[in-house]
């Protein structure tokens, strides 16, 4: 420790040595921030246009992935009396209703596992269910990943890389400056490690964001369609209120609200089973 101590650095006290220590953290979350945004090869790119009519497991998929797709199938299943609620909140697939009702590959994988009544969390840990959706939704993926919406693997290894680095350095500037502090009999370092902690979590934070299946072209996609069907998704949800028990809710593109917007329609437009369905 002796060579720490003739570093300005290290060798601070009081006041001072928290300040800057602070600012030290502050600085390394700023360049760990800047380095994500780099990583990421669309960043200067601008979103593309509103589409006239969004693919609905399209926009599923870009918004939440396999579970997104499985809940806007499960959502529209249930609005046609395909799948029912109980009071257990248990779904399960109505039998004598499936012969009368044309079905997608998709949703016939969804129904299979609704053949017996369930916990909603079983349709999602499903291995088999994933697998196929999965494969019908690859065509989904080879699309957005075209356009730069999806995040490539390469720049996840990059944004991973640079959140261990910058956690090596919060972590192990942290260290050395308390066993510094330690060796000279101040135990003053609750202030210290409780700032190492936070910018770890803050860092956590920040590189799973630049870690997910989005790219920040998909983000700002997502975002403008989102402002760009604000007004359709009232006009759904008051004519859902309007609407008798297994109307069909969402004919054609105006299916991909519920993909779009997810729990937050499926509250404003229904009551409580819709939330467990």
């Amino acid at each position: 420790m002796s060579v720490l101590e003739h570093i300005p650095f290290f060798d601070l006290h009081g006041g001072a040595f928290l300040l800057v220590h602070a600012i030290f953290v502050a600085a390394v979350l700023l360049v760990a921030h800047l380095a994500f945004n780099a990583s990421d090869p669309t960043s200067a790119a601008s979103p593309p246009p509103v589409p006239s009519a969004p693919d609905a497991f399209e926009i599923a998929y870009l918004v939440g992935g396999v579970n997104q797709v499985i809940r806007t199938v499960v959502y529209d299943l249930y609005r046609r009396g395909c799948v029912e609620v109980h009071r257990d909140k248990m779904i399960s697939a109505v039998p004598e209703r499936l012969e009368d009702v044309s079905s997608t590959p998709i949703e016939r994988n969804v129904l299979d596992v609704l053949r017996r009544k369930s916990h909603p969390s079983r349709l999602f840990g499903s291995a088999a269910l994933r697998a196929a959706t999965e494969r019908f939704c690859a065509p989904l993926r080879a699309r957005l990943d075209a356009q730069a919406l999806i995040l490539p693997r390469s720049a996840k290894r990059r944004s991973w890389g640079i959140f261990f680095v910058a956690l090596g350095v919060i972590v192990g500037v942290a260290i050395l400056k308390s066993s510094l502090a330690l060796s000279q009999g101040r135990s003053n370092i609750g202030f210290l490690v409780a700032l190492a902690v936070v910018g770890s979590i803050l860092l956590l934070l920040r590189a799973k964001r630049g870690t997910s299946d989005l790219s920040r072209r998909g983000r700002a996609y997502v975002e403008q369609l989102r402002r760009a069907f604000a007004g359709a998704k009232s006009e759904t949800i008051a004519r859902l209120k309007e609407q008798p028990a297994h109307a069909v809710a969402y004919e054609g593109a105006s299916l991909f609200l519920v993909g779009l917007f997810g729990y937050e329609l499926l509250r404003g437009g229904m009551a409580d089973p819709a939330d467990a369905a």
